[in-house]
């Protein structure tokens, strides 16, 4: 059986794949406490893992989980699915401002105005 990760809308698994990406794959813990902090990170509704379950390196900073509690690694930090997507409306916002941005700095420096 191949392991995959378990959390939501990560397709990494423990195949060629993932070994050429540098994927490493982790247990859920055994000690109750930073074991919790691994189910309250992944966020599931209703479920708990077992013995098969798995989180991906792409999870941690700088792919490994630390068994210190001050350690950002104790519990998985990063999840994909959370970022906010930017709808065309916002991104054509985004380029509008950063031209402005940029012309300011254009004729601050130059005394011209960019078309």
């Amino acid at each position: 059986m191949v392991r995959s990760c378990v959390v939501f809308k990560c397709f990494n698994r423990a195949d060629a794949c993932g070994k050429e990406q540098g994927i490493s794959f982790f247990r859920f813990p055994v000690d109750k406490k930073n074991r919790l902090a691994w189910i309250k990170a992944v966020n599931r509704d209703k479920w708990t893992p077992t013995n098969a379950s798995y989180i991906c390196s792409t999870h941690f900073e700088g792919g490994w989980h630390s068994y210190d509690y001050e350690d950002v690694n104790y519990r998985p930090t990063i999840f994909h699915y959370k970022e906010k997507r930017s709808t065309p409306t916002e991104k054509a916002r985004e380029q509008r401002v950063s031209k402005r941005k940029l012309e300011q700095v254009h004729k601050h420096r130059c005394g011209v105005v960019l078309k």
